[in-house]
């Protein structure tokens, strides 16, 4: 088959409730997690919140789906947060953390 590969979705921490990116501090903590990410090349993010997900451990809980997106960006992504449990975040597949 010849043309373009389908864009594969991106797996691994923060993109799957199985590995959300533990924040802590609630809604601000996400806010201040979230206005930290960068796009690879330190681009500026817009973030938007799509909603909640529950589901059983081990990422268990309920946590926070927000679509990140930059200039350059073909597609919006997606990653779990959780505003509950804390423990030192680091930047998913992808993306920078100043």
């Amino acid at each position: 088959m010849k043309g373009k590969a389908a864009a594969q979705k991106p797996t691994g921490y923060g993109y799957t409730p199985e590995d959300p990116i533990k924040v802590g501090g609630g809604i601000r903590g996400e806010r201040e997690y979230l206005q930290r990410l960068r796009g690879p090349k330190g681009q500026q993010l817009r973030f938007e919140r799509r909603g909640s997900y529950s589901g059983p451990p081990p990422g268990g809980g309920l946590l926070d789906v927000y679509e990140l997106m930059y200039d350059g960006l073909e597609k919006p992504v997606m990653i779990f947060l959780d505003m509950y449990r804390s423990e030192d975040p680091r930047a998913p597949a992808g993306f920078l953390l100043d």
